[in-house]
């Protein structure tokens, strides 16, 4: 099995322009691959300057503790992995001596899940400079979770931003604050935020604002 390439239709880092400079829109559809493959090309390329076998490298990781064998470096310096655990991250930055964020860093974008991606050195930079890889700043599902969980609930598309805004208006409309503010409110001082009884009670205002906002949008 080859590396994970080929046509994506995740998201591309929409907004870019109010990002942090080392996060932006992902490039051509064949230079999208998984975090598994990134870590992959970057092991296969020190391994061979090292002049090491993929044998001899599963023996000198399999001294730090795990079980590595000659398949298993395959595995990922062929792509066929999708990821790459921390632990093995760490295991092989010790035996290839190289910081951990050179193993990501390379050409192209790489897919940290199914529908969204970053360019691959911006990355590597971001971790390298203690950065938090914040890479959606300007998303109205954090400035009003409850009315995404809403969309979502009403079946429409939660990920898509005017859908989501459409929402959070319908509710600013409704209450004059968000749907997130006007059921904290319903709720009320419950004690313990992660008990039954106020999960319970978020659930049943969580319905109620549901079938307001339904038919405040005419669905």
């Amino acid at each position: 099995m080859g590396k994970a390439r080929g046509k994506t239709t995740g998201i591309q880092v929409p907004h870019a322009e109010a990002l942090p400079g080392w996060i932006g829109a992902a490039g051509t559809d064949d230079s999208v691959i998984s975090i598994g493959a990134a870590v992959g090309e970057v092991v296969r390329r020190r391994r061979t300057e090292r002049g090491v076998t993929q044998a001899e490298l599963a023996r000198m990781l399999s001294t730090l503790g795990d079980r590595w064998t000659k398949g298993r470096v395959f595995a990922l310096e062929s792509g066929e992995r999708e990821s790459a655990t921390l632990a093995e991250l760490v295991q092989l930055a010790i035996v290839l001596v190289v910081p951990i964020h050179e193993l990501i860093k390379g050409a192209g974008d790489v897919r940290f899940s199914e529908r969204a991606f970053i360019p691959r050195d911006g990355l590597a930079g971001a971790l390298a400079r203690g950065q938090v890889p914040d890479w959606n700043l300007d998303d109205p599902a954090r400035a009003d979770p409850v009315a995404a969980e809403i969309a979502d609930r009403l079946g429409l598309d939660a990920t898509d931003r005017e859908i989501v805004r459409t929402v959070i208006q319908a509710a600013q409309s409704l209450y004059g604050q968000t749907a997130t503010e006007e059921r904290r409110d319903r709720v009320g001082d419950v004690g313990d935020p992660g008990s039954t009884g106020a999960a319970s009670r978020q659930r049943n205002f969580t319905q109620q604002l549901e079938q307001e906002l339904r038919e405040a949008l005419g669905r």
